[in-house]
């Protein structure tokens, strides 16, 4: 009877445990700063992460000459300064790090602004580094970069393994301001391919965004068909696009689908900021299934307001959760990507201070990283106190139990669920009422 008892304790808990949210909520684990910081070096514009490295770029710092600017690289764990990376050749105006990606052992940083193709042409450039060094490994162009068209190359940046995509969004070999994109093997600093749209035109900014996972590229053109947008996927093996360009199943003039793209794994994510749904340019962001070009979700930001600008430069992707920023409501989101649901909302411990909170993410694992002009933040997932409690009390049944046997004593089995159910009151009351009135939600 007292073994049957004890089955049943046992089991009611772990169905309880498996019911429970294993996250209570993401809380901010760091805040990181330039070791050099100075007002107006917008360090914190691009971001992104890979691992317990994030690399946070100031594309205004001073160091080569006025707005030539730099990159940092820190442990999210420590939040230590590891690098800081600014170009071999770094001039006046470049720009150096408008954009920013990383992967495994390289960061790539673009420079848009570069004139390697002439004086103020703005051909742009884009640098690979060494993550447990700093060095710098390559600078990258493009093998027909212009001095005439402001091509803008390094506009956009993604790396994955041993490929690098960079954006050029300003080329204009199919009309101005057309678009192009280039692949380029990261060991060698080689140019794979260049890739264009079957139907790029004139005007479409195809490259204002782009992105990579292993053997698949995606391509964002959000001035493409009257600015409503779309984006497009590529094998990385071959340069060929898929045969299924994406678009939002509700597209609208204006929406500006495509202007931010992320992908991982079989999922990317599309970000339309000049969607209306939640009021004027509240934004919005797609999920695809890159295989069958389907749209899964479209997410919006729960509190969705007008000029939020949700998904405007800033969405990121790893494994099954999703990250969007909206930086003109000072906040991020995370959602499930399998559901489409909303998860949590990410916002800063300064918050007053932190202007533009969300104007870019990144995500890796389960840690996310968050820019606002002039810092970072990151974020990590805080383990619910429920779960942790549920995992205790079966473990600690499980433990009375084997003692009792060992040592051939009554051990009152029966009284630990009624001291497990007063522990429970106090766990729900801490996680229920004490926590969100502590975070002053």
């Amino acid at each position: 009877m007292r073994h049957a008892t004890l089955l049943l304790t046992v089991s009611v808990l772990a169905v309880l445990v498996a019911s429970m949210p294993a996250v209570a909520e993401w809380t901010e684990s760091g805040k990181l700063t330039a070791s050099d910081a100075a007002e107006g070096d917008w360090f914190g514009r691009s971001v992104a992460i890979s691992g317990n490295t994030a690399i946070v770029a100031a594309f205004n710092d001073d160091d080569g000459g006025d707005l030539s600017g730099s990159a940092y690289l820190f442990n999210t764990t420590t939040g230590e300064e590891l690098f800081k990376l600014t170009a071999s050749d770094a001039d006046e105006g470049d720009n150096f790090g408008c954009s920013v990606a990383i992967s495994g052992n390289t960061a790539i940083v673009g420079a848009w602004a570069n004139d390697d193709a002439g004086y103020r042409s703005n051909s742009g450039s884009a640098y690979l580094f060494n993550i447990t060094t700093g060095e710098e490994l390559f600078k990258l162009t493009a093998s027909d970069a212009s001095a005439r068209d402001n091509d803008q190359f390094g506009c956009s940046v993604g790396i994955s393994g041993n490929t690098a995509i960079i954006g050029a969004h300003r080329q204009s070999s199919l009309g101005q301001y057309s678009g192009a994109a280039y692949l380029f093997d990261v060991t060698s600093g080689e140019e794979l391919y260049k890739l264009t749209a079957s139907d790029t035109g004139g005007g479409d900014r195809f490259g204002c965004s782009v992105a990579v996972s292993g053997n698949t590229a995606i391509v964002g053109a959000f001035a493409n068909d009257d600015h409503s947008g779309s984006a497009y996927l590529f094998d990385v093996t071959t340069g060929e696009e898929y045969p299924h360009k994406l678009t939002a199943s509700d597209a609208a003039v204006s929406d500006y689908f495509g202007d931010s793209v992320a992908i991982s794994g079989n999922t990317a994510i599309v970000g339309a900021h000049g969607n209306d749904d939640g009021g004027n340019h509240s934004g919005s962001a797609y999920l695809f299934n890159i295989t069958t070009g389907e749209e899964l979700f479209k997410l919006t930001a729960s509190d969705a307001a007008a000029s939020d600008a949700f998904s405007n430069h800033s969405v990121g992707i790893s494994g099954n959760t999703a990250i969007v920023g909206a930086f003109g409501s000072r906040s991020a989101y995370l959602f499930n990507i399998t559901t489409g649901e909303e998860l949590f909302k990410l916002t800063a411990s300064d918050a007053a201070a932190s202007r533009s909170f969300g104007y870019s993410v990144g995500i890796s694992g389960n840690t996310a990283i968050v820019g606002a002009f002039g810092s970072a933040y990151v974020f990590v997932p805080e383990p619910s106190t429920l779960a942790l409690f549920g995992t205790g009390s079966i473990a600690l049944l499980f433990w009375a139990w084997r003692w009792r046997r060992s040592h051939r004593r009554r051990v009152p089995l029966l009284a630990c669920p009624a001291v497990l159910c007063a522990v429970s009151i106090l766990t729900w009351v801490e996680e229920f009422w004490w926590q969100p009135m502590h975070r002053g939600q």
